[in-house]
């Protein structure tokens, strides 16, 4: 399985996007080549932390799920995806802002867990395994 962060900050919680694209990184070395099952494929998962005068034009998105392989092109660039499901975690914006390094790190991987309820729509999809192995290097990160 493949994983992507897609981080949509204001410039007041930017500079925590190292952070952000680190704990991907470390997701991402996790689950590799782990196959969760065959509903999903790729995991894009949108960071959002934005301050309240801009939250107007962030309001939150619906989970999207395309199945199959689709593909298209943007800009000269062809993206493909296959079995891909998005979705979008929202970051307490205050308490990101505030946060250092690790608390940020602990923040991120808290929300990442409190949104397993929009995985429950996978009948092929093993939540309970890929929740029980990133709360595993949660732990052993010192993040939860």
């Amino acid at each position: 399985m493949t994983i992507g962060f897609a981080p949509n900050l204001s410039i007041e919680v930017s500079r925590h996007s190292a952070v952000i694209n680190s704990v991907k990184n470390d997701i991402e070395n996790l689950i590799r080549d782990k196959n969760y099952g065959e509903d999903i494929s790729e995991l894009h998962i949108g960071i959002v932390s934005v301050s309240p005068q801009f939250q107007q034009f962030f309001k939150p998105r619906s989970p999207k799920y395309t199945k199959g392989e689709k593909s298209y092109m943007k800009e000269d660039v062809q993206y493909k995806f296959y079995n891909s499901f998005e979705y979008d975690v929202r970051l307490d914006f205050e308490a990101f802002k505030n946060a250092s390094e690790q608390e940020a790190q602990k923040i991120i991987a808290k929300g990442i867990l409190s949104s397993f309820d929009v995985f429950k729509r996978f009948k092929k999809f093993d939540s309970n395994q890929f929740k029980s192995d990133l709360e595993g290097l949660f732990k052993a990160k010192g993040w939860i």
